[in-house]
């Protein structure tokens, strides 16, 4: 059953106030699970050929987050093992994505950031994150933690294609957000979850949103593009100084409007 977006979640929507948190899929967007893929590829197999062979199945199945995550209005997203896909999706969009790095500093002010936890998809080795390499995380790629840990700091996560059931990544997320200065720590979205997943995801903080995620992503990016409501508040009567000097928003289109021998104009 569809539950509606919630009031918290809406506001954060609306006014940039989180940050997107996005996994690979399983089991909501990604039929096939990972031990499904080992057990194909047989004991033999490499981590690496397994990290291939899922990278392979589960991109396609991912796109339609990605091009949702991509319409939204966030400066950061923070992906665990992240999928070629996704970078090269943020950028069709807007060319100011900036994929960072562990070994090197950056200048974010003019970028979007995005922030690649527990893997590299240069190295397919390295997307297959075991429970000890949560654990050695934050001190392995530091950098990109601290990232991570500031900007999650002050923004609550909105944690999207991820298993519930896996209590590592309850555990990342929960010390991601750790140092955060006040409320939730955040919200996950799923389709099916159960009371043990309620009880166990509230203990750290989060909100499970159980939803049809067709939707709930159409609803997301319609929320987030939506004018604020401040937009209302600075409404008024305004003449021009000028003849024909008109005044312009961030879009280039006109925002005074000629209304029974007055101009109003918008201030976003």
């Amino acid at each position: 059953m569809k539950k509606d977006i919630p009031d918290s979640l809406r506001r954060a929507l609306t006014n940039n106030h989180y940050i997107p948190v996005i996994g690979w899929g399983y089991p909501d967007f990604v039929s096939t699970p990972w031990s499904e893929i080992c057990s194909d590829l047989g004991n033999r197999c490499s981590v690496e050929k397994a990290a291939k062979q899922w990278i392979h199945i589960s991109g396609p199945h991912m796109l339609t987050l990605y091009h949702a995550v991509a319409n939204l209005q966030t400066n950061c997203i923070i992906a665990i093992t992240p999928d070629n896909l996704l970078e090269e999706t943020l950028r069709y969009y807007d060319h100011q994505w900036l994929r960072l790095e562990q070994d090197k500093e950056y200048d974010t002010r003019d970028h979007n950031i995005f922030i690649p936890l527990g893997g590299d998809i240069k190295a397919p080795g390295t997307m297959i994150i075991l429970q000890h390499d949560f654990l050695y995380l934050r001190f392995k790629e530091n950098i990109l933690w601290n990232h991570a840990h500031s900007k999650a700091a002050l923004n609550p996560l909105m944690v999207i294609g991820f298993d519930l059931k896996d209590a590592c990544i309850q555990d990342f997320l929960y010390d991601l957000r750790s140092d955060h200065v006040s409320g939730q720590s955040g919200w996950v979205i799923c389709e099916h979850a159960d009371g043990e997943d309620r009880l166990l995801w509230g203990e750290s903080g989060f909100e499970i949103i159980e939803t049809r995620l067709a939707e709930f992503l159409k609803d997301i990016v319609r929320i987030s593009n939506e004018p604020t409501s401040l937009t209302s508040m600075y409404t008024y009567d305004l003449e021009t100084p000028y003849k024909h000097l008109d005044y312009f928003e961030r879009t280039g289109v006109p925002a005074i409007m000629a209304q029974n021998d007055h101009l109003t104009c918008t201030v976003r």
